[in-house]
């Protein structure tokens, strides 16, 4: 039996240095397969593959189990120490800043170590995650972590130094206010050497110079005290009970005026007056004068409180010169506005300065809608 001999010509493409693309024809010899391989199972002629070659089918390379189980997974990429492939079957870790993996060997990590940081690493709710570095980029984040450290430091001296800032603004502005009050003492002060009796004047006017001497004793004892009227007294029969029911309705109108009152803010609490239907006024005595100011300042805010502080007022500890100027600058407002259809007034100021203001005159729609 005869063989033939077929030539089949294979084109192969290679790149040279440059990038061009070159095509080369090689010639090559085949050998038929035997007769029985044309033959069929009926004995007819044999029947060739079409396209004049016997060319076998290869079989497609089997995918691996991992391969298909973890298609998300990274392809295999060189250790960022060794420069080794990693294969599926070594350990190793992906470092968390850089993104290179590491074997395990190279970065001194132990088999059960590396069990412990793969645990850990696994995004679960119920386990505490595990960040792992390799061994350049914990170095870095080292020396970054001491820089932000240093920047928090730099921060808190900067806040501190302007918090410090602000404290000498409002220190300045106390000073302000002292020197103001400094000045009013001095102005009566001169006032009251003014009205000292000179040589030859009459007991008359040494009589007006002692009052004023006591006039202002008696103010700057007030000072500090202030009255408030239609605060519900207690019934109860202990001065304890009682004592304790009015420190809890100032606490709570300190509340209500956004200005809280602790125990160290009061030196005492009394009920002045004769026990009748009407509760008492009660007098209240501060540690300081600003204390008092402040709550003053929001003390309207009482008229939408709870019902039974909606009709607690409060006002300065004056003296009876001092009611007796109030009463008469309030009736002259009183006459300025009755004169006045444009305008309102009203007495304002310090103990020590009180003054009439003129206000504009809310609308009567106005009053009606706030009604």
């Amino acid at each position: 039996m005869s063989t033939t001999v077929t030539k089949t010509k294979r084109t192969e493409k290679t790149v040279n240095i440059s990038g061009a693309v070159a095509q080369t024809e090689e010639n090559i010899e085949e050998e038929p397969d035997s007769d029985a391989s044309y033959q069929s199972t009926s004995g007819t002629n044999p029947v060739k593959p079409q396209g004049g070659t016997n060319t076998e089918r290869k079989p497609k390379p089997k995918q691996s189990k991992n391969a298909v189980e973890s298609e998300d997974e990274e392809p295999p990429c060189p250790c960022g120490k060794c420069d080794k492939i990693i294969n599926d079957d070594d350990q190793s870790l992906k470092c968390e800043i850089c993104d290179q993996y590491f074997h395990i060997e190279c970065e001194g990590v132990n088999p059960t170590l590396y069990k412990t940081i793969k645990a850990g690493t696994k995004p679960k709710e119920s386990r505490a995650r595990i960040h792992w570095y390799c061994g350049i980029c914990d170095r870095k984040s080292m020396g970054m972590l001491t820089k932000i450290i240093h920047l928090d430091d730099k921060q808190r001296d900067l806040e501190n130094q302007v918090k410090n800032l602000d404290e000498i603004k409002a220190d300045k502005a106390d000073l302000k206010k002292l020197e103001d009050r400094v000045g009013v003492i001095e102005s009566k002060q001169k006032a009251l050497t003014d009205a000292e009796p000179k040589p030859g004047t009459s007991s008359s006017s040494s009589a007006s110079a002692g009052e004023m001497m006591k006039e202002f004793e008696d103010r700057k004892e007030r000072v500090n005290n202030a009255v408030f009227f239609n605060v519900p007294e207690s019934k109860a029969t202990t001065m304890n009970d009682k004592v304790k029911h009015d420190q809890e309705l100032l606490k709570q109108i300190g509340e209500i005026c956004e200005e809280p009152i602790i125990y160290g803010d009061v030196v005492k609490i009394v009920r002045i007056g004769k026990i009748g239907e009407k509760p008492r006024a009660m007098l209240v005595t501060f540690t300081d004068e600003e204390k008092k100011r402040k709550l003053f300042r929001n003390l309207q805010k009482l008229r939408e409180g709870p019902e039974n502080m909606r009709m607690i007022n409060g006002q300065h500890d004056l003296t009876p010169q001092q009611r007796d100027e109030e009463k008469k600058l309030r009736e002259e407002a009183r006459e300025k506005e009755e004169h006045s259809g444009e305008y309102s007034y009203r007495v304002r100021g310090p103990t020590w300065a009180r003054r009439i203001v003129q206000i504009d005159k809310v609308p009567a729609k106005s009053q009606q809608q706030q009604s």
